[in-house]
């Protein structure tokens, strides 16, 4: 097997898309750190609103590994029909998974290759940990521009599912989910199965719930800081990052802002074109 370099990738989704899945179209988000502006491919006519975010850490392509059963979902969904859309996008975090090429393309690289080109910024650095957030009397707003991109497509777009396709390097695989899901974790658990993956047990997260062998909670913002203050005898963490995507799933806690003039750059950050973004701030 041989992954293709991330770019590579997007560019095949492009042309595949309209082929792949009827209807579908090419949606440029927003600005990238580095690199061409971040797309996404948007598919009418689903019973449900759904994002796909590809690649959301640097060295997770599990959407190019995954990308024609992934259509074949979606166009299953497009039989039933709807008003609703999935917007699937390819690469989120592009800019880091062209750090992490060279290992990932080469053909079947050792797993010890993998290991030693693991490639993870710091949380305030990653596109899924670098969303607004006031907590605790404190408060990030330093988002990238690839988590304003999303931040404005899921204010928009109020998604009733969110799949964020990540991968580790260990054989078995391990579901995360929202607690509404707690009941469905044989049902979840058989997916890996089904898919001839053993069931990680247990999660490599800590603070998680476990709900099944194999399936757990999600790692949201306040749980996180709720474990770190059980570490430190009663001490408030310092919010040294965001909050995650699926921390912004929860309407209810979500307000808006004015909008941007130009978009803050950040550190590493070369992109500093402005955006019509809507400024989030989540409420804890």
């Amino acid at each position: 097997m041989q992954l293709q370099p991330v770019d590579r990738f997007i560019d095949l989704v492009r042309h595949r898309a309209p082929t792949d899945l009827p209807g579908a179209r090419i949606r440029e988000l927003g600005p990238a750190r580095d690199g061409p502006p971040l797309v996404a491919v948007v598919v009418p006519g689903t019973p449900e609103r759904a994002v796909v975010l590809g690649y959301p850490h640097p060295a997770e392509p599990l959407a190019q590994i995954a990308w024609d059963e992934l259509a074949r979902v979606i166009r299953s969904r497009l039989q039933i029909g709807g008003n609703g859309h999935w917007l699937i996008v390819p690469a989120w975090d592009a800019a880091g998974a062209r750090l992490a090429d060279p290992a990932w393309t080469v053909v079947d690289p050792p797993l010890a290759t993998l290991a030693a080109s693991w490639i993870r910024p710091a949380p305030d650095l990653q596109v899924e940990w670098s969303f607004p957030v006031e907590l605790e009397g404190q408060r990030f707003d330093a988002p990238l521009p690839e988590t304003v991109a999303l931040q404005n497509v899921l204010a928009e777009m109020a998604p009733q599912f969110l799949f964020s396709l990540h991968n580790a390097l260990f054989p078995d695989g391990y579901l995360l989910v929202s607690d509404e899901l707690a009941a469905c974790e044989d049902a979840l658990g058989e997916v890996l199965s089904r898919a001839g993956m053993g069931r990680r047990h247990p999660c490599p997260i800590p603070y998680v719930p476990e709900f099944g062998t194999g399936v757990y909670g999600l790692p949201g913002i306040r749980r996180e800081r709720e474990y770190l203050a059980s570490l430190g005898a009663g001490t408030t963490p310092r919010l040294d990052h965001g909050a995650a995507s699926f921390d912004m799933r929860q309407p209810d806690r979500v307000r808006r802002r004015k909008p941007f003039k130009q978009l803050r750059p950040c550190r590493g950050a070369r992109s500093r074109r402005p955006a019509d973004a809507a400024r989030v701030i989540l409420r804890c």
